[in-house]
């Protein structure tokens, strides 16, 4: 009876010794990943991106990364950060056609760096991404003049703010932001407002306060010593009003369009746009 019980009292301390290793070898695993630099190898296939994995903290951040689909040492590349709206989800990335279409991820080719803030939001917990931005400009060929900012809703607003702390953490100026609607931000801190070149996008079904953003944008922005021009196309199923307001800024409404960035992307004349700018 004695001998019983002692077995049982040696199994439990074997399980009790057994459980802390784990958690301490757990412990010290993640220690170890959390601290690895950040690495990451090409991917050469087209037609799918790579989520990789960011350990802030005790916080795993989700990314996706893309580079072009072949690579010429001899050449460098822009950046294209894309900043995601305000979701629940955590498996939705703000995602436009540049990293699914073949031709055009041959016509432009990029790295596209889509971080998902868990934060939902551009102004807070951002230290991580212009950390990976940092490493990226390091480790690869990425034309420092030519970064840019994509951003819709959330994403739209924080576009600002987060090339604001681009400069000011890191004293990188984007080249352009394309900006897809958006409730807050209508300008930039010098010298990005002077430097940076913005296509403002937005529908003119979406909601008042989008709107009245966008109009914002407008009025702070447009330049009284130059002729505005006005250009009228149809993209998709909807017609479009661009409005060039200065040399570097202009604001496209989609009529009829809601809270949406998709058909902003169909154009192939915003990215033709996109890629020529430089600083």
């Amino acid at each position: 009876m004695y001998e019983v019980l002692l077995n049982k009292v040696s199994i439990f301390f074997l399980l009790i010794i057994f459980l802390f290793l784990s958690i301490f070898i757990f412990i010290f695993e993640f220690t170890k990943k959390r601290n690895e630099p950040f690495s990451y190898k090409f991917n050469t296939d087209l037609t799918s991106s790579q989520t990789r994995y960011y350990y802030n903290g005790f916080r795993r951040e989700r990314f996706i990364i893309q580079p072009p689909s072949h690579i010429e040492r001899s050449e460098k590349y822009p950046l294209v950060i894309a900043l995601h709206g305000y979701t629940d989800s955590k498996k939705v990335f703000f995602t436009p056609a540049i990293i699914d279409n073949e031709k055009q991820q041959k016509q432009f080719p990029c790295f596209y760096f889509a971080p998902n803030n868990s934060n939902k939001g551009w102004e807070n917990n951002t230290d991580w991404i212009r950390d990976l931005i940092l490493t990226m400009l390091d480790l690869y060929p990425i034309d420092i003049n030519r970064i840019y900012i994509i951003g819709f809703s959330w994403g739209g607003s924080g576009s600002f703010p987060f090339a604001e702390s681009l400069f000011k953490d890191c004293g990188i100026i984007p080249a352009a932001i394309v900006r897809c609607a958006g409730m807050s931000r209508t300008s930039l801190i010098s010298p990005l407002n002077e430097k940076t070149s913005i296509w403002y996008n937005v529908g003119t079904a979406d909601s008042e306060r989008v709107l009245t953003t966008a109009l914002g944008y407008y009025n702070s922005n447009r330049d009284e010593t130059t002729e505005e021009v006005i250009n009228e196309d149809v993209i998709g199923h909807f017609s479009r009003e661009t409005r060039i307001i200065s040399e570097k800024k202009r604001i496209s409404y989609y009529i009829g369009m809601g809270h949406d960035y998709v058909p902003v992307f169909m154009d192939s004349s915003v990215l033709d746009w996109l890629f020529v700018q430089s600083l």
